[in-house]
C-alpha cells in the first residue's frame, strides 16, 4: 500500500503511529519515496517520565535515520505534561539533523 501511495504522488505519511506500525519496516519501505512524520508514542508522552520520553525519541530517531523523517508525536492528545513535550523537542534537537 505504501508504494501505491508513493506512486500516486503522496510525499509524506503523517502520522506514523508507534504502536500500530513496524517503524523499521516503514522506513525500509519508504526510503527515498516519501517522508515519515510522527512515531513518538503519545501514550508514553502522556504517562511516562521525561527520561522515558528521551529514551523513546532516541530509539525512534535511530530507526528513522538517513533522512525523510520529521520527529513528533504519533497523534494529538490533550493533557500531555509540559516536561514530556520539552524532553521530546530537546532530545530531537540534540540528535540533530541527518
Amino acid at each position: 500500500m505504501l508504494l501505491t501511495l508513493a506512486n500516486i504522488g503522496v510525499t509524506m505519511l503523517n502520522p506514523i503511529q508507534a504502536r500500530a506500525n513496524d517503524l523499521s519496516r516503514l522506513k525500509a519501505d519508504t526510503v527515498g519515496k516519501m517522508a515519515l512524520s510522527g512515531g513518538i508514542d503519545t501514550a508514553l508522552l502522556a504517562t511516562g517520565t521525561p527520561e522515558q520520553v528521551r529514551t523513546e525519541v532516541i530509539r525512534v530517531m535511530d530507526i528513522e535515520t538517513g533522512g525523510g523523517y520529521i520527529c513528533g508525536p504519533d497523534q494529538g492528545l490533550p493533557g500531555i505534561p509540559q516536561e514530556n513535550y520539552a524532553a521530546l523537542w530537546e532530545t530531537a534537537a540534540e540528535m540533530g539533523k541527518y
